[in-house]
């Protein structure tokens, strides 16, 4: 059973092996821009992550601190002055005050609202066989972001053309 990561990179969300095996050891953390890690507390602590996860095992999200509180106000101090965090931001803010109780309904909700953000289920299978366009765009925005930062930072610089960083490589 593989668990989705807290707010998953780009790395991740390619399948690259290391960021797979960085997800597995700590799939309660992500890191931001300028090298902020975030994690999300859970009951147990983190050891509970030592050890692959049973089938159907679930991971109670701790009530310890005002963690969302914290991570919203970090997200907003790095992200404010992008172009798309007023689009995207409330939904993210939705999502943590939601307060789901366990850290896979959490990490679910996040990412499927990043993916649907970008409309990646009905552009992602027009891109399987990249035109040059789509193939230079996609080249043009890796140089400009760090795989492995939460996908929520390309989401807020650039919005839908965020897509192009999911395309395959060519």
């Amino acid at each position: 059973m593989e668990l989705t990561p807290y707010l998953p990179s780009l790395a991740w969300l390619r399948r690259e092996p290391q960021a797979l095996a960085a997800a597995r050891r700590h799939p309660n953390r992500t890191l931001l821009a300028d090298g902020l890690l975030l994690t999300v507390p859970v009951a147990g602590g983190g050891r509970r992550f030592r050890r692959p996860p049973f089938p159907g095992e679930t991971f109670p999200l701790s009530d310890h601190g005002r963690w969302t509180h914290v991570h919203l106000g970090a997200i907003e101090t790095l992200y404010s002055r992008t172009p798309y965090f007023p689009h995207y931001f409330p939904a993210v803010a939705d999502i943590l005050a939601a307060s789901p109780q366990f850290m896979d309904q959490l990490n679910d909700s996040l990412m499927r609202f990043m993916l649907d953000a970008v409309h990646a289920s009905e552009l992602l299978p027009l891109m399987r066989q990249p035109a040059r366009q789509i193939a230079e765009e996609a080249r043009r925005l890796r140089k400009s972001v760090v795989p492995e930062v939460s996908f929520l930072d390309p989401l807020f610089r650039f919005g839908l053309e965020a897509i192009f960083l999911l395309a395959p490589t060519l």
